[in-house]
């Protein structure tokens, strides 16, 4: 009877098939079957501490792991840029050699693009923005572009071509990209990032790949640009006490 109570306390197949060793080991040696069950009860009983140290370790981690993701998350949904705020003096080179200077272009309503030449929606965005430049180019629109993914500089030739773009693009690394747009390194840039520049060098937007914005780019983008151009003759403000937060 004992013994039969010793391989009903194993759930497990394996402990069935000692307890069943076990059993027949009893039956020519003529051992105890009680000792048979105290046996299997503390190898069992240690199995299942063991398993329940691993378990509570791994919980242990588990919750570390989604509190760091959710302090992470917090800290992302907390970040902006400031908008506005003064462009940097950032120049770019191109594939030809040239240099894109931003400061060149005070007096134009610029829109920047930063890019990644395989990306579909960048693609989009750079098609609508030579839409752009051909309606407002005359007003003073002036779009530029710089890709960021690696060997840029030897695709963006191509990337022009394709989609016929006629304003400038040039290339940077991605720290650049991140220097530019105030976005920590740590964060992930969601492309597009598109950034619109007034007349005075002063970013007044700033969009990044999971805008809304994008959702209505073309309508969107029409209406910023004319907003910038009819305010041509309106001071420029850059203030600290002026700034408002735009996520990215």
């Amino acid at each position: 009877m004992g013994i039969r109570t010793a391989a009903g306390c194993i759930r497990s197949a394996k402990g069935a098939v000692r307890a069943t060793k076990l059993a027949r080991n009893t039956r020519a040696t003529g051992a105890d079957g009680s000792s048979v069950l105290r046996v299997f009860l503390k190898s069992a009983s240690l199995k299942r501490g063991a398993i329940l140290i691993r378990y509570t370790i791994d919980m242990r981690k588990s919750s570390l792991i989604a509190i760091i993701c959710l302090l992470f998350s917090a800290s992302v949904s907390l970040w902006a840029a400031d908008v506005p705020r003064p462009a940097p003096a950032a120049s770019y080179k191109t594939p030809t050699g040239a240099t894109i200077s931003i400061a060149d272009y005070k007096g134009k309503v610029v829109a920047l693009e930063f890019l990644i030449t395989t990306c579909p929606h960048c693609q989009k965005c750079s098609t609508l923005l030579q839409k752009m430049y051909n309606e407002y180019g005359a007003r003073g629109f002036q779009p530029l572009g710089v890709a960021t993914n690696d060997m840029a500089h030897m695709l963006v030739p191509d990337y022009v071509k394709q989609f016929g773009l006629s304003f400038p693009v040039a290339f940077a690394p991605r720290e650049k990209a991140h220097e530019f747009l105030q976005l920590p390194l740590m964060l992930i840039m969601y492309v597009p990032q598109l950034v619109f520049i007034d007349r005075h060098g002063v970013i007044q937007a700033q969009y990044g790949g999971q805008d809304k914005f994008f959702l209505d780019e073309e309508n969107n983008m029409r209406k910023q640009i004319e907003a910038m151009l009819g305010d041509a003759k309106k001071p420029a403000s850059a203030k600290p006490a002026a700034v408002k937060k735009t996520s990215s």
